[in-house]
């Protein structure tokens, strides 16, 4: 099911034409790159591993998708 998901994506940004192409190709290039999880991490519930592991991420009400998508 992720793979249909995948490759739905990889033809909807190779169809679109509101993408210009130098995006399109960072696109999927990171969409090859995706990683798939299903759930949540084993350590999801330990706090300090979870404050390790975004230690220096601040967020705020202003936060845009685009800073979530690089994080």
């Amino acid at each position: 099911m992720l793979d249909d998901i995948q490759k739905e994506v990889e033809y909807q940004i190779k169809d679109s034409d509101w993408i210009d192409e130098d995006t399109k190709d960072f696109v999927l290039a990171k969409l090859v790159h995706m990683e798939k999880f299903i759930g949540y991490p084993n350590w999801y519930r330990n706090n300090t591993i979870v404050k390790r592991y975004f230690q220096g991420v601040s967020f705020s009400q202003f936060i845009n998708y685009h800073c979530i998508v690089i994080i």
